[in-house]
């Protein structure tokens, strides 16, 4: 089976990544898509070279990158493209080309819902999104099988959006991320590295509380934020901390840097996790102090293989008793980091989704009579009004429901044909 993976990467990475190696700019599409996966951003998200190793003729695609993008339509002959709409141009032509069976798409928000998949000549078997992030209320998942996610809330807000079914999954984290930053030196008692913004409220009073502490009664000990925000938004305590935003492998060397490094997730969380950082920080050998979470011992043992946090207090005590007892600290720090790379590797994650794919792909049980009966009172009206494209997708999505994916995929192509 052909499995294609679209993601979508952070603008402020991908200027980054270039401006770090400029040369990749004119190499070859598979080149700097290599360069781009061994430089780990989302490296949890990324499945497409672990599902080859499962037997899928895979490809991985990210959408936003110019150079990569450009250089594949080159390389196959596409040239013209509309200057504002490449993005979904060159994916399109990536669909289409490869025709995948399965789709994934890492970041399906627009312009990558529903409306763009509507648009496709090549209709996948099975479509799959992922997310666990806010979700605005106008995106349309009708035309996506799956919606895969870490979050409650995301899981029943995909239902609502029109996605098929939604199912539970979490990312992973790769081996390769602790090989190469394994010499990072410790430079920081206590470090953070992610996003400030208005969507992280509990996080940013977490590490501005903890930017006080070594002001009081406790003694210093010294702080590396390394955050992605607008400078004005710092508090002024944050700020004399912050030591800039670091990306894909930078970002794991930043976290190997502490000997403490500090985790909160997003407040759509509501207490739940995981969120990346419990396995990227965990993968780098660190020791993670992490905001509680009340399904937390499911991935980690408390106490054992990380550590967590009530409240701002339990933190800043923990912090100090951590750094008072670094032999306690560090075997804490080792077991969470054999436990990660054994239990949340690519390859179990990538099994994970082979299982979930197979599950929805296996034929269905024959028509019940009623089934058939919609069968052929929707064949009938077609007949009556061929152009319907409405009528087109009802009969398209009563075949796939039933297995009969190859005349569901000519119903499909029909009903767009029909627009």
């Amino acid at each position: 089976m052909k499995f294609l993976q679209v993601h979508v990467f952070y603008e402020q990475y991908l200027q980054d990544f270039y401006h770090r190696y400029p040369h990749l700019k004119s190499a070859s599409y598979n080149e700097q898509i290599s360069a781009l996966v061994r430089d780990g951003f989302s490296a949890g998200h990324i499945y497409a070279p672990y599902m080859e190793e499962l037997g899928y003729e895979s490809q991985l695609a990210i959408a936003n990158a110019p150079y990569a993008q450009v250089q594949w339509a080159k390389e196959r002959g596409f040239s013209s493209f509309d200057g504002q709409n490449w993005v979904v141009e060159i994916v399109r032509q990536q669909i289409e080309t490869f025709q995948p069976d399965i789709l994934h798409f890492g970041h399906p928000m627009p312009p990558f819902d529903s409306k763009f998949l509507a648009t496709l000549s090549w209709q996948p078997s099975l479509v799959i999104g992922w997310r666990a992030a806010p979700i605005s209320k106008d995106t349309d998942w009708s035309r996506y099988d799956i919606m895969l996610s870490s979050s409650t809330d995301c899981r029943q807000q995909a239902l609502q959006l029109g996605a098929r079914s939604a199912e539970y999954f979490f990312p992973g984290i790769p081996q390769f991320i602790a090989d190469t930053i394994r010499d990072q030196p410790k430079q920081w008692d206590v470090v953070f590295s992610g996003q400030w913004s208005s969507l992280h409220s509990q996080r940013n009073q977490y590490l501005q509380e903890i930017a006080k502490a070594p002001l009081g009664w406790g003694g210093e000990f010294s702080i590396g934020y390394f955050l992605s925000a607008d400078p004005q938004t710092l508090p002024a305590g944050v700020a004399m901390h912050n030591q800039g935003s670091r990306w894909g492998i930078e970002m794991y060397r930043a976290l190997k840097s502490g000997k403490i490094v500090i985790n909160g997730a997003i407040d759509m969380a509501k207490g739940e996790g995981p969120n990346m950082r419990l396995f990227e920080a965990t993968a780098t050998g660190s020791f993670l102090l992490t905001e509680h979470q009340f399904n937390l011992d499911r991935f980690f043992e408390i106490g054992k293989e990380i550590e967590t946090f009530k409240d701002v207090k339990e933190a800043i005590d923990k912090i100090y008793y951590y750094l008072r007892h670094p032999e306690e600290r560090e075997a804490i720090a080792r077991r969470g980091q054999e436990r990660c790379l054994r239990d949340y590797s690519m390859q179990q994650r990538g099994r994970a989704l082979d299982t979930i794919v197979k599950k929805y792909l296996q034929p269905s049980p024959k028509l019940t009579s009623e089934g058939e009966s919609a069968l052929l009172e929707c064949r009938s009206a077609i007949v009556r009004t061929p152009d319907n494209a409405q009528l087109y997708r009802k009969l398209a999505d009563l075949l796939r429901d039933r297995g009969k994916l190859e005349a569901a995929k000519r119903a499909y192509k029909r009903a767009n044909l029909a627009n």
